[in-house]
C-alpha cells in the first residue's frame, strides 16, 4: 500500500495554543513540525517591526509577501481551529486564509510561535531539550 501524506502527517505531534480576538477566544491545533518558511517568515515580522518602530512603516508589496507567507505557513501547520463560517469550521487553505485580516493572522502566527520574536529561540530550545 502506498505512503499518503495524509498518513505521513497523522505520525506528527500536535499542540493547542489560543488567542483572545475581539472578546472570543479561538483555539488552534497545529503540527509541532515548523517548516522552513516559519523562519524566514519570523525574521521577516522582526525587520518589518523595526522599520514601523523607525517610522519608516512597511511597503506593500513587503505586506503582501507576509500575508501570502502567513497563509502558506498556517494552511500546513493549523490541523483544525475553531474559527466558524455559518456554524463550519472555516477552511484552512492557502486562499482562505490569504483574504483574512493581516493582524489577525499574524496573532495566530505568534500563537503558534509562542510569542517569541527571536527565530532561533525554538531551534535553541529544542537543541536544548535533546542533550
Amino acid at each position: 500500500m502506498p505512503l499518503t501524506l495524509s498518513k505521513l502527517r497523522s505520525k506528527e505531534a500536535t499542540k493547542t495554543a489560543a488567542i483572545e480576538w475581539e472578546g472570543e477566544t479561538l483555539t488552534i491545533q497545529y503540527r509541532d513540525a515548523f517548516p522552513p518558511l516559519f523562519y524566514q517568515l519570523q525574521s521577516l515580522r522582526i525587520q518589518a517591526a523595526k522599520s514601523m518602530e523607525s517610522g519608516k512603516g512597511v511597503k506593500f508589496e513587503d505586506a503582501a509577501n507576509m500575508s501570502d507567507a502567513l497563509a502558506t505557513v498556517m494552511a500546513s501547520m493549523i490541523v483544525e481551529w475553531d474559527l466558524m463560517d455559518d456554524g463550519d469550521m472555516y477552511p484552512l487553505t492557502f486562499n482562505t486564509l490569504a483574504v483574512l485580516p493581516l493582524d489577525f493572522l499574524f496573532a495566530v502566527f505568534d500563537a503558534i510561535a509562542g510569542g517569541s520574536a527571536d527565530p532561533n529561540a525554538r531551534k535553541t530550545a529544542r537543541r536544548s531539550r535533546n542533550t
